[in-house]
């Protein structure tokens, strides 16, 4: 009777005990915005997503090439070779262009499940330079892989998916690095506002974003500044038109990654970080209509500061206090160096470049960023989560020597 007792309780034990392969039939994965649609359900192996290779592969732009006698795998696209071996966790990537071969240890291998060969998705991914992220959902997950999209400004060129240092050895080091509201920091190139460059890098060192305003750019060999009748981004991202331009395209923002909007108010360096750059947007802007970049009036900016915060604590939206100053006033009020010459002011948009945009799609705002009468700027911002708008932005513009 024992023996028969402990026969029994070890085929529950079996039973129940965790499988590696676990089949996850809510698991949803796109590509660039676009559900791929698999024959096999993608499994969790590990804490891992696995995938069928071949379709994969093909929805990635790979070429597929599998060895029956040494069971292993070689993955093609472009100059970039990712080589695998069922149930081997060593895999190698090869790039012909650098002549670099490097090989990886994965945490899973690749499996034969059902007849098909399933990889570990992020690392096939990956390999090809695209981007991976993961959202635990209540009912399964969303992996969403953005493939390498290339945005090009004059002679800089960038590509999300990069290292930093890749970007360090082209354009050297960035002239101004920001916090932001996105899960990276921007790396800025604003010594030349003819090729003015955002790029979006995140803690592990790679380009998670980019924005720019530059008449010179091109994005992905798709679309440029200037391009009419564009209004979407493929696989994501913002682009920015000019209705004053016919609605020509006239900047571009992608990011990959959530915003956190928190970050604007847990951090007064994001608030310091927008005002720089929709100062460095409107000089760009300036750039590309032939006139000259407006220097910094830190008066300037700490009347704009003044002002944006005064609309966002005391709840209103008007150039004239409630208090009855006018901007000119406050100017004064703040010992400005010089004469004041004009003032935008916006509210209910989140970041700098947002601001911006609105500014220049509204006529009179738009003249007073591309006023010759202006000599210098500056930008503050306010936010307060009980007003109305929430999140304000104040333009001042001076002249004088």
């Amino acid at each position: 009777m024992r023996g028969k007792i402990l026969w029994v309780v070890a085929l529950l034990c079996l039973l129940m005990a965790p499988t590696a392969t676990v089949a996850a039939s809510t698991i949803t994965v796109n590509l660039d915005g676009e559900a791929i649609s698999f024959d096999e359900k993608p499994v969790i192996r590990e804490a891992m997503v696995f995938v069928p290779l071949r379709t994969i592969s093909e929805n990635l732009g790979a070429q597929v090439q599998w060895n029956e006698t040494t069971r292993s795998i070689t993955l093609i696209k472009g100059d970039v070779t990712n080589a695998l071996t069922l149930d081997r966790t060593e895999a190698v990537k090869r790039v012909d262009s650098t002549g670099t071969s490097k090989t990886i240890t994965l945490a899973s291998p690749p499996v034969l499940l059902n007849g098909t060969t399933f990889v570990p998705l992020r690392y096939i991914a990956e390999g090809f330079g695209a981007l991976v992220d993961w959202e635990e959902r209540s009912n399964g997950g969303l992996v969403t892989i953005t493939s390498p999209k290339k945005l090009t400004v004059g002679s800089k060129t960038v590509t999300l998916g990069e290292s930093l240092q890749e970007v360090r050895n082209r354009l050297g080091p960035a002239d101004r690095i920001d916090e932001s509201i996105y899960p990276f920091q921007w790396h800025v190139y604003n010594k030349d506002y003819a090729s003015f460059l955002m790029v979006g890098i995140d803690d592990s060192g790679t380009i998670r974003g980019f924005y720019t305003n530059s008449k010179l750019f091109r994005y992905n060999d798709e679309l440029a500044y200037g391009d009419l009748h564009v209004t979407t981004v493929k696989g994501g991202g913002t682009l920015f038109t000019d209705k004053y331009e016919q609605n020509k395209v006239h900047a571009i923002l992608v990011t990959v990654g959530r915003l956190d909007s928190n970050k604007f108010v847990d951090k007064p360096e994001v608030h310091r970080a927008n005002e720089l750059e929709n100062w460095d947007a409107t000089n760009a802007f300036r750039f590309n209509y032939g006139l000259r970049p407006l220097g910094y009036d830190e008066t300037a900016a700490i009347t704009a500061r003044g002002h944006s915060q005064d609309m966002a604590d005391q709840n209103y939206f008007e150039h004239t206090g409630l208090d009855g100053r006018s901007p000119w006033d406050r100017y004064k009020d703040n010992k400005g160096p010089y004469f004041g010459s004009g003032e935008n002011i916006s509210a209910g948009r989140i970041s700098g470049i947002e601001s911006f945009n609105g500014w220049l799609n509204s006529e009179g705002h738009r003249n007073n960023m591309l006023s010759e009468n202006h000599t210098r700027f500056g930008v503050g911002t306010g936010y307060n989560p009980k007003s109305k708008y929430r999140y304000y932005y104040t333009q001042f513009f001076s002249s004088g020597d």
